[in-house]
């Protein structure tokens, strides 16, 4: 039977194309090439990255450079970089007041870094930083420092709250004038620092605050905050001494007046008893005026007026007799009641309360 066309035509779509020995393949039109070439190139000097008259690390990295790596994801990176502009302020303190307004934001950053490493290279940069740079150049960007300062002095990880401590020395020990303008702001954080507010309570009163997470003894931190409310304090005391010996406030702000006490004379202030008054040894005391007082209502913690000065005694007054009432309760625990000597443990912390003389 012969075959049909349909047949035929089929085998002529899928036939098999036979290929002969020896004879080359030839490429289909829609082949693309791949094919590349390659050279070398030669650099037969070494980049810089600073220029001759800019000064430079030991890495070759000038401030920009450095202070670009402060918020890097990388721990050593960072470390590396604080240390590096460390030692580049120290070769060359000239540097300090090109850069100076990038480093001071750069490293109020740094108070807060959740490394201690790179907090503790930061605290010796911030020592050389404020050894080359006076009051004047500093002060309108005070408050850039402040404001870090207090959200470490705040922190929830107790380290941070232990190393602002320590920044707060070095602003002291440099600064003390710009610290006392604003001490407003930074006197809330050593209450939150040591107490809570108690809960349920009409008054916003505080207690003492107990954490048994701290990697440090309750007793012991409240020393050491305690201590610097004592140099905060004491510096505010010295900053106010005029040339005649006697203390006057500080703070000139709108509606206060710098007065001095003397005996038997009205003034708007409630006065001292006279038994208080013998024992005072600089006596010295602020007048408040009847415009641009702070509302009665909401005080808040300052010294620079009445109702403000009178708040912050309100608040520190009982933390401050809660810790001696827990420095001697601390001897109680051994047996011997209330014969026990003060223990070596709670020393600090009964010193500290001296701030109550100040």
């Amino acid at each position: 039977m012969p075959k049909s066309r349909k047949t035929r035509n089929s085998k002529k779509d899928f036939q098999k194309v036979k290929f002969k020995v020896g004879k080359k393949i030839q490429k289909a039109d829609n082949v693309t090439n791949i094919s590349f070439h390659t050279r070398t190139i030669q650099v037969t000097q070494k980049i810089k990255t600073a220029t001759a008259t800019e000064p430079s690390s030991k890495r070759k990295l000038n401030a920009g450079e450095l202070l670009n790596q402060f918020q890097h994801y990388s721990t050593t990176t960072r470390n590396d970089a604080v240390m590096g502009l460390r030692e580049l302020l120290t070769s060359h303190p000239e540097a300090i007041t090109q850069n100076l307004v990038t480093v001071i934001e750069k490293t109020a950053q740094l108070f807060v870094d959740k490394d201690p490493v790179v907090r503790q290279s930061n605290i010796k940069l911030l020592k050389v930083l404020f050894k080359g740079v006076s009051d004047k150049y500093i002060s309108p960007f005070f408050h850039i420092i402040g404001i870090h300062l207090c959200c470490a002095m705040t922190h929830i990880f107790e380290d941070i709250q232990s190393d602002s401590l320590q920044i707060l020395d070095l602003l002291l020990d440099h600064f003390p004038r710009l610290v006392i303008t604003n001490s407003n702001q930074i006197l809330p954080n050593f209450i939150e620092q040591i107490s809570r507010q108690r809960l349920g309570s009409k008054s916003s009163s505080s207690a003492l605050s107990i954490n048994p997470n701290l990697k440090m003894a309750s007793h012991k931190w409240r020393a050491k905050v305690l201590t610097r409310l004592h140099k905060l304090l004491s510096a505010i005391l010295e900053n106010d001494t005029d040339g005649s010996g006697k203390t006057s406030i500080v703070f000139v702000n709108q509606g206060i007046k710098s007065v001095t006490w003397e005996k038997d004379v009205i003034t708007q202030i409630q006065p001292w008893p006279k038994h208080f008054i013998s024992r005072w040894q600089q006596p010295a005391f602020v007048q408040r005026s009847q415009v641009n007082t702070v509302s009665q209502k909401n005080p808040g913690v300052s010294l620079s007026d009445e109702p403000g000065l009178k708040r912050f005694v309100q608040l520190i007054i009982p933390l401050l007799i809660e810790c001696w009432i827990e420095s001697s309760s601390i001897g109680a625990f051994t047996g011997k009641g209330l014969n026990a000597l003060v223990t070596a443990d709670s020393l600090p912390l009964r010193t500290s309360v001296n701030v109550i003389q100040l």
